[in-house]
């Protein structure tokens, strides 16, 4: 959360209760509509919730493309890679290089 801009969205599923800490940060926590209490979701509700499935098949298959390719980044990481190793990088910083490199790659998403 403390790499969120003003403007930024967290797209995120039901039940995360971290709203708060995202207005803070003046961005938009972006969750699927769900019907606790109604019969249905409204045209808007069920219009705004399919787009969020739609981008988040994308950021799945983006996230997916990451484990497989990079080998750090398949299985849970021990708690002592939270520490910068010997030459100060941390595995925020060695995990924003692989999804760089992934960004550079033309497949991720097809247009048309």
């Amino acid at each position: 959360l403390d790499n969120l801009l003003p403007g930024d969205m967290v797209l995120a599923d039901r039940g995360f209760t971290i709203s708060d800490s995202v207005g803070i940060r003046s961005a938009r926590l972006v969750t699927p509509a769900f019907t606790k209490g109604k019969p249905q979701l409204s045209a808007f509700q069920v219009e705004r919730t399919r787009r969020v499935a739609d981008v988040r098949i994308h950021v799945e298959r983006v996230i997916g493309l990451l484990r497989n390719k990079f080998r750090i980044l398949k299985h849970t990481l021990p708690v002592e890679m939270l520490t910068a190793d010997e030459n100060g990088a941390t595995v925020l910083d060695k995990t924003f290089v692989c999804a760089a490199l992934v960004n550079l790659c033309d497949f991720l998403v097809p247009f048309g």
